[in-house]
Formats: C-alpha cells, sequence, structure tokens
C-alpha cells in the first residue's frame, strides 16, 4: 500500500510544530492537484510528480513557518509591527513557498513576485481557484521592484541566486527591522567576504541558520536568516544555537560554503 505523502507531510509539519486542521490539508490537495495538472500543459516545475511536490517543495514552504512566527513574535509591540505580517516570496516560480505558507499561516499577507509570464499565469489561477484572501501577485523581478516599491516584514528567497547576489537584491525589499530567510542545501559561512560585503552595503546583520529536514531524506538543510537595520540584540543566535526568545527548533552554526 502506498503512504499519503500528505499524511507523511503533516507528520514532518507537526514536528517542526506546524499544526493543519482539514481545511488547509484541503487546501493544500487542491494547490498540489493544480501544480500536476497545469504542469501537464505547461511547464511551470522540472519537478511535476505528486511525492516530489509534497514531500521536497512544499515541505520547504511549511519548514520556514516556525522561524517566521518566531521572528514576528520579537518584533511584536515594537513601532509598525502587526499581527499579521507582510510577506514577499520572491521568484516564486510555482508558488511552493508563498503560497504553501499562506495556507498553512493564514494571518500572513503574502505577495508572490514572480517575472515569467507561464508561472504568473498559473499563480494568478490558483490564487482565485483556492479564494485566497490577502494574497497579491507581482509580475516583477526582485533585481527590478525598484526603491519606490513595496517593503516587506520577511523576505524569503528560495533558488534565486547564490546567496551574495540573493541577497543584494532581496534585502533592499525588506522594512527596517525585517528580515530575509534565504533556503540553503549547506549553511552559509558568514565570514565569507563576498557575504560580508552584501550585508555591510546593506546594513544588515547575519542572525543565524535553522536547521531542518525534509521528510523521508537523510541530510539537513537551512534556513538562513538576515536582519535589516537590526535592533542591537534582537533575534541574535544565541551561544547554544537557538535564536532567543525563540521556541526549540534545530539550529546550525554558521559552518559551510556558499551555496
Amino acid at each position: 500500500m502506498t503512504t499519503d505523502p500528505f499524511s507523511v507531510l503533516c507528520e514532518a509539519a507537526q514536528g517542526w510544530g506546524v499544526a493543519m486542521g482539514a481545511e488547509q490539508l484541503g487546501l493544500l490537495r487542491r494547490y498540489v492537484s493544480q501544480v500536476i495538472a497545469f504542469n501537464e500543459r505547461t511547464n511551470i516545475t522540472a519537478d511535476g510528480d505528486l511525492d516530489t511536490v509534497v514531500l521536497r517543495h512544499v515541505a520547504d514552504g511549511l519548514a520556514c513557518i516556525p522561524v517566521l512566527r518566531d521572528l514576528a513574535l520579537q518584533n511584536n509591540g515594537r513601532p509598525g509591527s502587526t499581527s499579521s505580517p507582510e510577506l514577499l516570496d520572491a521568484g516564486s516560480g510555482a508558488g511552493f513557498i508563498g503560497i504553501s505558507v499562506k495556507i498553512a499561516w493564514p494571518h500572513a499577507r503574502v505577495t508572490l513576485m514572480e517575472p515569467r509570464l507561464r508561472r504568473f499565469a498559473f499563480l494568478s489561477a490558483v490564487a482565485a481557484e483556492l479564494a485566497l484572501k490577502d494574497i497579491r501577485l507581482l509580475r516583477k523581478s526582485a533585481q527590478d521592484l525598484g526603491p519606490r516599491g513595496p517593503r516587506f516584514d520577511f523576505v524569503l528567497s528560495r533558488a534565486l541566486a547564490p546567496i551574495p547576489k540573493a541577497l543584494a537584491w532581496t534585502l533592499p525589499l525588506a522594512k527596517a527591522g525585517g528580515h530575509v530567510v534565504v533556503y540553503q542545501s549547506g549553511a552559509p559561512d558568514p565570514a565569507t567576504p563576498a557575504l560580508r560585503r552584501v550585508l555591510s552595503r546593506a546594513g544588515a546583520a547575519w542572525l543565524g541558520a535553522r536547521r531542518y529536514r525534509r521528510p523521508a531524506e537523510e541530510t539537513d538543510r537551512f534556513l538562513a536568516v538576515f536582519s535589516v537595520n537590526p535592533a542591537p540584540g534582537v533575534g541574535e543566535i544565541g551561544a547554544r544555537g537557538r535564536a532567543k526568545g525563540c521556541s526549540p527548533h534545530r539550529t546550525a552554526s554558521a559552518e559551510g560554503d556558499p551555496h
């Protein structure tokens, strides 16, 4: 008997502290069905089989939610903070990160930014099909948004570019006190000259890397977290690898090469 990938996903998500009800799980199923059906007609992802979409791509989307919630809790009470944070999925593609986050964390106000027409058309169609509220679409690239464009509490980047370039594009899109989270297959080294230059130019700081593991995989992946114009001490990764004020969650030291 074949194991339902959504059951495997839910078990992993619960381990990360992301609990989903029947309505949210139903929306995820409908979303994934739309991805697979659309991909058969026009290519929007290289990985169009059910298990890969659910256990790799949607899992990545859910894995960042504990990090975002921890950071949002730290920001509560600060000027401009809100219980409905604004989140940008930069280079959204098929929406695996932004739509998955929106479904599992409905209070977030999510913007999907995707310059490529086929993928943008899919995102528009699926957002309407799922009747998702507080979701916005931008047909732009991260480097083209410009200094007068909107700014966000959180900017998420997965497979956008090597990390120095991804940060050069995404750090300017975060509000003062906001955060950029970059998906990595290995923990970046904050002492790398290229990374230090980008952070210095943007007035940003490295906070650390959170470690997670996709369902049925044996290697860890990382969420590299950066803060723009951070207040002193806010969100620092403690000596034992936990972000101050965060709930328990495995955290990586700053080891490894940029990816």
